[in-house]
């Protein structure tokens, strides 16, 4: 199975309230133990940061239905590629509210992160959070 990793940012259309957000991780929780996929996901009050992973062919569905998304804009992928093991293989979706410790645990955590234009974009995102 050829594993993939792929993280985002984006832009959230409105601001999201606690329930809202319960509500969203419930499902993506879901989806991914269907999908085989797992990651986590950082949010604040503008914005969403996001590292998923698990088989190429899940991934890229769920990319196609996170660009449908009408609560995301101005997505920009960070990482999109090739892995050999999990960040995080033990929960389909790991939530967190997004600071700076988060962030930089999510660059620790994917090396692909903490390179050039990469970095230069999380760091821009914490304007979003």
């Amino acid at each position: 199975m050829a594993l993939c990793q792929l993280a985002y940012v984006s832009d959230i259309d409105r601001p999201c309230s606690p329930g809202d957000i319960s509500n969203l991780v419930q499902a993506a929780r879901r989806n991914n133990v269907r999908d085989n996929i797992t990651g986590i996901l950082l949010a604040g009050r503008g914005g969403f940061i996001q590292l998923v992973e698990g088989p190429r062919m899940a991934v890229i569905g769920l990319l196609d239905r996170l660009e449908a998304d009408p609560r995301h804009h101005n997505m920009v992928v960070l990482h999109r590629g090739d892995a050999h093991l999990r960040a995080y293989p033990d929960c389909p979706m790991t939530f967190q509210y997004a600071d700076s410790d988060s962030l930089n645990r999510l660059e620790m955590s994917v090396p692909a992160l903490s390179s050039g234009l990469c970095s230069k974009l999380t760091a821009e995102a914490v304007g979003l959070i």
